[in-house]
């Protein structure tokens, strides 16, 4: 009778030490699928945060190639305001120079209709 009670406390200690390896195990499996979701949601946040940072780069960049672009428009248009106005005010003040020069133009014009 003692034998049979000492076998089966050694078969209860062993079904014991089963469940509590078991459970371990468990515990360990779940922990580790856990670490690996954290893993891949930090990936996934990470991705996104880097795809936000370029996307703001690559605005600010358009932006400022846009304002570069409309300088320089606004540049030669004011540049070929200017040379208008110079010649208006040179014509003004001396206009016998621009009846010379339309009549050199039209004889230029007469020139190049003779010549075909």
């Amino acid at each position: 009778h003692a034998r049979q009670n000492l076998d089966r406390a050694r078969e209860d200690r062993d079904a014991a030490t089963r469940a509590v390896t078991h459970e371990r195990t468990l515990a360990l499996r779940r922990a580790e699928e856990q670490l690996v979701t954290e893993r891949e949601r930090a990936v996934a946040m990470a991705q996104s945060e880097a795809e936000r940072a370029n996307e703001d780069v690559r605005l600010r960049r358009l932006t400022a190639e846009a304002t570069e672009k409309r300088r320089r428009t606004v540049a030669a248009v004011q540049g070929v305001f200017d040379n208008v106005a110079a010649g208006a005010a040179a014509a003004a003040r001396e206009p016998r120079r621009v009846f010379v020069f339309v009549g050199y133009v039209t004889l230029f014009a007469a020139g190049v209709c003779a010549a075909r």
